[in-house]
């Protein structure tokens, strides 16, 4: 069972075969697509799941439209050599 803040429609459990995996934030939350959200909610919205959820777009070209639109520093070099880039978007969370 997990905490949902306000109205948000997002399940009180994220452990459904509807929520795919998108990405993690580094604070011990993932970015999970909804393909089966709580009434109210839009089938793909991308959610929060964590210690507290909550919808951050309505869908992934939303969420990936936000992310190009925002101040993000460079990847580390060394990271993206690895095949792993992180980066901090405040707003995206």
């Amino acid at each position: 069972m997990t905490t949902v803040r306000g109205e948000d429609p997002v399940h009180r459990s994220y452990t459904r075969a509807g929520c795919w995996p998108l990405a993690e934030d580094g604070g011990g939350n993932h970015l999970v697509v909804d393909l089966d959200p709580a009434p109210g909610g839009t089938v793909g919205q991308v959610i929060v799941a964590g210690p507290d959820e909550d919808v951050l777009a309505p869908g992934v070209g939303a969420y990936l439209d936000a992310l190009l639109a925002a101040e993000l520093d460079p990847p580390d070099p060394d990271a993206l050599a690895d095949g792993v880039a992180r980066w901090d978007a405040p707003g995206l969370r």
